[in-house]
């Protein structure tokens, strides 16, 4: 379900996340073992209400704010997405999480990654009942995620507030969804 156009597409969204990157590096602070599929489906709610998760068969070293993106999956191009961002950032920090704010503008970088490597997947394993089901709409849906990426215009509000500091605020401020 690649086309041309598409295809032409997902190369400049990748060479401007490589370029991204590249600019954040690896240091101690940004990048460690982290779990790689931290979404919904991979958790479970004990009697108690204690949170537990399962699934880490690709669990590795990668960028903490990858982690972030993995819970996202799917949701990526839902018409909430910043108010789910923001949730998910003060629930972040109300547990002690320290990515800090100026990281988060990276986020759209690391969504669509892990976007473009879902669809990478799904064209891997296109004779699965799943992928068979979900490719044609996935790719589909991915087409104006990379397009507004590439202009800067995904997820705008909270990488602005990232770059100039005031995102622990947005983050904050969230509106029930």
């Amino acid at each position: 379900e690649v086309t041309p156009q598409m295809r032409t597409v997902f190369e400049a969204a990748e060479k401007k996340i490589f370029s991204e990157l590249a600019a954040y590096g690896k240091t101690p602070q940004n990048f460690g073992v982290v779990h790689t599929d931290l979404r919904a489906t991979n958790l479970l709610l004990d009697d108690d209400g204690t949170i537990k998760v399962i699934d880490f068969d690709d669990c590795g070293p990668g960028w903490y704010l990858f982690d972030v993106a993995d819970s996202f999956t799917f949701e990526e191009m839902m018409p909430n997405i910043e108010d789910m961002v923001r949730a998910y950032i003060a629930g972040y920090r109300q547990v002690g999480g320290v990515i800090p704010d100026a990281d988060f503008a990276l986020l759209p970088a690391m969504l669509l990654a892990r976007r473009l490597n879902m669809v990478a997947w799904m064209e891997m394993r296109r004779e699965t009942e799943w992928a068979k089901q979900i490719r044609g709409q996935f790719i589909s849906e991915t087409l104006p995620m990379a397009q507004m990426y590439l202009k800067d215009q995904y997820l705008p509000h909270m990488r602005a507030q990232a770059l100039n500091g005031t995102l622990s605020t947005w983050a904050a401020g969230r509106t029930a969804a």
